[in-house]
């Protein structure tokens, strides 16, 4: 959608404090990929473990002014079950107030963008395996949380280069560029702990 198309609608609902129902591709959304406890990893990992959607209805999206883009904030599990049907449009229900305070809006390292462009179609087999890219990593490593008890260790190599998880807090700690450098990033701070 166009920005000016976006500023008009703006204007009409956003303004007047009324929301609007319309079908958008996945492309225009902000969708958090999240951790175990919230966003898609979560989603993910809720429906591996069948539990799928109960509510009917639209997804429930919040326009974001400064990108010109929709911040998903209520819906994930029917958002992931029709991701995994292969299904990239979508009902939903836009607030239109151009920014979030309820909602947190994530950083662009921290999405679920697929990698699917110009709107094209993309097979259900090929959306299973994106997903799956994106989100199972995470998953097998519980965030990271944990990972200096594991047989695999705090290392981890990623399609963007070399990271060592956070073993208390989950996530990444430090970008290395080497596996021998992720080694001398931790032997410092293990020795300066004494």
């Amino acid at each position: 959608m166009r920005l000016s198309e976006s500023l008009k609608k703006w204007e009409k609902f956003g303004l007047n404090q009324k929301t609007e129902k319309r079908k958008l591709h996945y492309s225009d959304l902000i969708v958090g990929k999240g951790n175990l406890k919230y966003g898609m990893v979560a989603t993910y990992k809720n429906i591996q473990e069948g539990r799928r959607s109960k509510t009917k209805g639209p997804i429930q999206v919040c326009w974001i002014r400064e990108e010109n883009k929709f911040l998903v904030t209520d819906g994930y599990h029917r958002l992931l079950q029709y991701l995994l049907e292969g299904r990239t449009e979508y009902l939903c229900e836009i607030e239109w107030t151009g920014y979030s305070l309820e909602w947190k809006v994530p950083t662009k390292g921290n999405r679920l963008a697929l990698k699917e462009r110009d709107k094209m179609k993309i097979t259900q087999s090929k959306l299973r395996q994106i997903i799956k890219e994106e989100l199972e990593a995470v998953i097998d490593e519980g965030g990271g949380k944990g990972c200096a008890d594991t047989t695999n260790g705090c290392i981890r190599k990623r399609k963007e280069g070399w990271v060592i998880l956070n073993n208390k807090k989950g996530g990444v700690w430090r970008t290395c560029k080497s596996h021998d450098h992720c080694e001398e990033i931790l032997d410092a701070f293990h020795a300066s702990k004494g």
